[in-house]
């Protein structure tokens, strides 16, 4: 998949980051299309790394977040690993209230987030 409509793709040291082109991640439909876009990337890869950047991010829906804990356990389980970066104080509290922020290694900065994948 090349062509992404919810995601902009760049690589930085070896891991895919990720940018959401939506400011609230809500609909249904777009929703379903970003799982798919985010479930392709690192498919053909040993090990991959991910970082996802929410510095344009405001909202987050439920259903979104189930997205990201299904790609996490389908990374883990081929041996890679995700960071978020750039949280918005909004999204952030939303991940420390369900306790997602146990999960996910959260980061101030891409810099952070992609040194963390390292380790």
């Amino acid at each position: 998949m090349s062509d992404f409509k919810c995601i902009q793709l760049a690589k930085k040291d070896d891991a895919h980051v990720v940018r959401f082109l939506d400011e609230r991640v809500m609909d249904a439909e777009r929703i379903e299309l970003l799982g798919r876009e985010l479930f392709s990337l690192g498919q053909d890869e040993p090990n991959p790394r991910l970082v996802l950047d929410f510095s344009d991010v405001r909202f987050f829906s439920s259903a979104a977040i189930n997205k990201l804990i299904v790609m996490e356990k389908r990374l883990r389980a081929r041996g890679g690993r995700l960071g978020l970066c750039r949280l918005s104080p909004t999204v952030r509290d939303l991940f420390g209230f369900t306790h997602l922020d146990e999960l996910f290694g959260i980061h101030e900065t891409e810099e952070q987030a992609l040194a963390a994948l390292k380790d």
